[in-house]
């Protein structure tokens, strides 16, 4: 995957770290949680942005 992709689903990500947020904020009301929400969110990225975490590699895992 080239580097203009990769950035452009970054890009895509970020819509959900912002309602994800705001979600969580809504339902616990703390900083630390949504905190965790971040961070989970950047680990899927680098993910992605690493190609360790790719739709082919995990629909392979579920076909086999």
């Amino acid at each position: 995957m080239d580097n203009v992709r990769k950035l452009g689903i970054g890009v895509v990500l970020v819509v959900p770290v912002f309602v994800g947020g705001g979600a969580v904020w809504e339902i616990f009301n703390n900083w630390w949680v949504v905190f965790v929400w971040v961070v989970i969110m950047a680990l899927l990225y680098g993910g992605f942005f690493s190609g360790k975490l790719s739709v082919s590699k995990i629909l392979k895992e579920i076909k086999s």
